[in-house]
């Protein structure tokens, strides 16, 4: 291959990578929802939760990782599922925000997939409230739709407390 060639191809593959987005996709309840793995700093395993009292609903508790005490959402609560009881296959994913560190529960992590970003559609236009605000994208994957996440407007919903926001997270 001549250095010419070499220097297309290896344009045609950064081309390529810089229009696909690794996502990790979840379970809650029946949905499939995915975030960016850019995102996640990890996936725990630890269910010991120490609840808050007088917390809002969205907050299912604390853990403590590695001496760090990190505040568990309840993703249920945020979309307007019905909460599981935790089961082994439960897990958290270690969100590193601009000023804290956060977990998700979500009932439990099914893949990590790369998505082409031209297969991303909008969020339909019929989703009113919650599900607008929360939804980033929609693709199709393994046969089923599924829904990213729009991460930043959940986290700010949560640390902003303003009354929209905090309306929409009970």
């Amino acid at each position: 291959m001549t250095e010419d060639h070499q220097s297309l191809f290896g344009r045609r593959t950064r081309q390529m990578q810089e229009h696909t987005v690794q996502l990790v996709t979840f379970e809650l309840g029946a949905a499939t929802l995915a975030l960016d793995i850019s995102a996640v700093q990890e996936i725990s395993r630890n269910s010991q939760l120490t609840k808050v009292p007088h917390a809002p609903k969205y907050v299912r508790g604390i853990a403590n990782l590695r001496g760090d005490v990190v505040t568990i959402l309840n993703l249920h609560s945020h979309l307007g599922i019905l909460a599981n009881p935790a089961t082994k296959e439960s897990r958290i994913l270690i969100i590193k925000d601009a000023s804290e560190t956060v977990g998700l529960w979500v009932d439990r992590v099914s893949d990590i997939l790369p998505v082409q970003v031209r297969d991303l559609s909008p969020p339909p236009n019929n989703l009113q409230g919650i599900s607008r605000t929360y939804v980033q994208g929609v693709f199709q994957a393994n046969g089923k739709l599924i829904l990213k996440i729009d991460l930043q407007n959940l986290l700010n919903c949560c640390h902003n407390h303003s009354p929209p926001a905090a309306a929409l997270c009970l």
